[in-house]
């Protein structure tokens, strides 16, 4: 015997079928404001760039790259949940949504740990322990898709859907304390230096 189900609210006025639950129902115009929101602060963001363009750093075009990887990733989210939303299927924009979320996941970490070397302000290179803290930070952030794209695809209900959840808690967590240990160099060196200035007499 073959059986297909299918569980879904009525709108009211159209009286078209809605296969998002009655509370998630309105996340594709939430996702879609977003997006438009994100555009117009890259759009800011750029106006600013071209006019302070003699004193812009790499570092401010790479700030510029993550803002426009969220408001891609929000653009994928909203359609993805559009698509559910109309069809009940979950094989949307979905592998769009995971690929733009892992590339602004792993963009935001990298951007935390430049600005907190003090890369293109201060020098324009690496020392060896920001590089291992990169190695360590992007293969964290490959794990903690992965564990996105299986909490996502899946559901409470699955098998290892629990571990899943866990691992990603635990790898988002590593890779915020990852990202905080660059910026103890700088902050004692600025201790450091605000020490001598208070020992400096006063003219």
């Amino acid at each position: 015997m073959y059986v297909q189900s299918a569980m879904y609210n009525v709108e009211p006025r159209s009286g078209h079928r809605v296969y998002l639950s009655a509370g998630s129902a309105v996340l594709p115009l939430v996702y879609f404001i977003f997006f438009l929101a994100y555009c117009g602060i890259a759009a800011i963001w750029v106006s600013v760039l071209v006019r302070k363009r003699l004193t812009a750093y790499r570092i401010h075009y790479f700030m510029l790259a993550v803002v426009i990887f969220k408001a891609l990733n929000l653009l994928s989210e909203a359609e993805d949940k559009s698509y559910i939303k109309r069809t009940g299927s979950a094989h949307g924009w979905d592998i769009l949504f995971y690929i733009f979320s892992f590339l602004k996941g792993i963009s935001l970490f990298t951007l935390i740990v430049l600005i907190g070397t003090g890369w293109s302000f201060l020098k324009p290179y690496l020392q060896d322990k920001e590089k291992k803290v990169l190695m360590v930070v992007i293969p964290l952030q490959v794990v903690a898709n992965i564990a996105q794209v299986a909490i996502g695809e899946s559901g409470p209900y699955a098998r290892d859907w629990v571990t899943w959840k866990q691992i990603f808690l635990l790898v988002d967590v590593i890779c915020c304390c990852a990202v905080l240990s660059p910026l103890s160099g700088p902050l004692k060196t600025f201790e450091k230096l605000q020490e001598r200035m208070e020992k400096l007499p006063l003219i």
